[in-house]
């Protein structure tokens, strides 16, 4: 290890830095890799209980994981390691909260959903188009005429 004033860095047999954390003394906060203390998990997923990562989760996300056994628990730790190779853990606890489903699937759009929320432009005030087609609705079985109605076999 080596001391800096601000930084401990953890060095490896060759003296490269593998990991900088900042000293305790410093105000920042220590950024926790959510997902490699999750991976672990993924293959004992009855360890979970028992695990310190579950004091670190937020509480829909816990309850998310802790609400099942067996296989579905190790689908839905997956799906959390999955998630947070793009989103935050706050974003996924916000999902959580906002969605009542439990399908990892439907709550990967919601994901999506809550980053890329939907725009509706307000419509144009359009003062150049005649007031006599401001609001014309062709017919459009006119143009169903002009097709072959007639199946080839």
């Amino acid at each position: 290890m080596k001391y800096w004033w601000n930084k401990v860095d953890v060095l490896s047999d060759s003296y490269e830095v593998l990991l900088s954390l900042p000293r305790g003394y410093i105000d920042e906060p220590i950024p926790i890799d959510l997902q490699t203390l999750l991976e672990p998990l993924y293959n004992k997923p009855r360890a979970l209980d028992y695990s310190s990562v579950l004091a670190l989760l937020p509480s829909k996300t816990k309850a998310f994981l802790q609400s099942v056994e067996g296989k579905s628990r190790k689908t839905r730790i997956g799906w959390i390691i999955r998630m947070l190779k793009t989103y935050q853990i706050e974003e996924i606890e916000r999902c959580l909260t906002q969605e009542k489903q439990d399908d990892a699937s439907r709550l990967e759009h919601v994901l999506y959903r809550l980053r890329h929320p939907e725009i509706i432009p307000t419509p144009m005030k359009d003062n150049q188009t005649p007031s006599v087609f401001v609001g014309y609705q062709p017919d459009l079985s006119r143009y169903d005429q002009l097709q072959r109605t007639e199946v080839r076999k």
